[in-house]
């Protein structure tokens, strides 16, 4: 028996909610009894998951209460804790924190950018309590799991588990072809697809462009996404007069994206630490290899491992201004290396980071956090 308590579950966007999702799912469809308490307001599809589901709204006080009491509640009406076979499963601290005192076995996940603060803080207390009631800490990388060191976890309670990606989808030949039209043909395709926002290093992209422009007139970037630094992005593109060179295409349902990934002859996401956020992994690495895409990531957080370099795509060290931009040339100039690349990208893609395949991984991990 699976419980799994979260507070970022589809069909919200973003990584955890991605990593939630898929794990409750594919769980279920390997014969898992699994029951999700996920905060939010209920869904109309809610009803059609191979799993049962539990949403939690109103303010976060009155959500976290409730939460604990259904658990509590199914716990002990399902004698879950006298089941040498249930776990229950964490999103992140935060979510462990508050039912940390319950007897059933514990498994928690980190993915990095929640793990940030000052050594001795309150919060850095409030983290470390809560994660040494885990019996096991899922990491995203060893990005991840080095940072947990400072919370004086025990090395041997802890795994990696890099996050898996769905099977992706064939992009819509009319929506493929929306997009080849919006930017007229122009080539090559640098894409990013993330949330905007300083981390993410679309900055430092787009500065990169003239230089490249001058090299591939005809090269266009192509940004999907939304978020609170798109104010600031628009004004570095209107400064350098990169209007017909940089697209924003704003928030993309899944067909959009596929179109994008296929379209991309390159993946570019140099992201960095801001203040108390770094990029713990980094999904759309892996999203774009499965079409065989290459990536560029930067030696900053776990992008290293979501992005092998000179296997499947380019790490780069931003501390020097012009290595961004001389990798991006590297590797726009040499058709050979960009094939190879990308081809070793969709490999990694398609067998060993999609849910299909990883879910075995995840189920070995539970298996023996149960037989300690």
């Amino acid at each position: 028996m699976i419980l799994i308590s979260t507070q970022c579950f589809p069909p919200d966007l973003g990584g955890i909610e991605n990593l939630m999702g898929g794990m409750a799912k594919w769980l279920s469809l390997r014969g898992a009894q699994v029951t999700v308490f996920a905060d939010g307001k209920k869904r109309g599809d809610d009803e059609g998951r191979p799993y049962e589901i539990r949403r939690f709204a109103g303010p976060k006080p009155l959500r976290r209460f409730l939460k604990r009491l259904q658990i509590q509640h199914f716990i002990e009406k399902s004698n879950a804790a006298t089941r040498r076979d249930t776990t229950i499963i964490f999103d992140s601290w935060k979510s462990l924190e508050t039912i940390s005192n319950f007897n059933i076995r514990k498994l928690c996940f980190a993915h990095g950018n929640e793990l940030l603060s000052d050594i001795g803080s309150r919060k850095w207390h409030r983290i470390r309590r809560s994660l040494k009631s885990a019996d096991l800490i899922i990491a995203n990388s060893n990005y991840t799991a080095d940072l947990l060191g400072a919370y004086e976890i025990d090395s041997n309670r802890i795994k990696i588990f890099y996050p898996p990606i769905y099977p992706q989808l064939i992009p819509d030949t009319i929506i493929k072809q929306e997009l080849q039209d919006e930017i007229n043909g122009q080539a090559p395709i640098l894409i990013t697809v993330a949330r905007l926002e300083p981390r993410k290093g679309i900055d430092t992209v787009i500065t990169s462009l003239p230089k490249l422009i001058t090299r591939y007139p005809n090269l266009i970037y192509l940004i999907g996404g939304e978020g609170d630094d798109r104010h600031r992005i628009e004004n570095i593109i209107n400064e350098l007069n990169l209007k017909n060179h940089v697209k924003l295409l704003g928030r993309l349902n899944e067909q959009q994206r596929a179109a994008l990934f296929s379209l991309a002859t390159i993946f570019v996401m140099p992201t960095r630490q801001v203040n108390r956020s770094v990029e713990g992994f980094g999904i759309s690495y892996i999203e774009a290899g499965w079409y065989g895409v290459p990536s560029i990531a930067s030696q900053t957080g776990g992008g290293v491992e979501a992005v092998l370099h000179n296997e499947t795509g380019i790490i780069v060290d931003l501390a020097e201004e012009n290595n961004l931009t001389l990798a991006l040339i590297d590797l726009l100039d040499n058709e050979t290396l960009r094939e190879r690349l990308g081809a070793a990208a969709l490999a990694r893609s398609r067998h060993e980071l999609c849910w299909d395949i990883a879910i075995f991984r995840l189920i070995d991990i539970i298996d023996n956090s149960t037989k300690q």
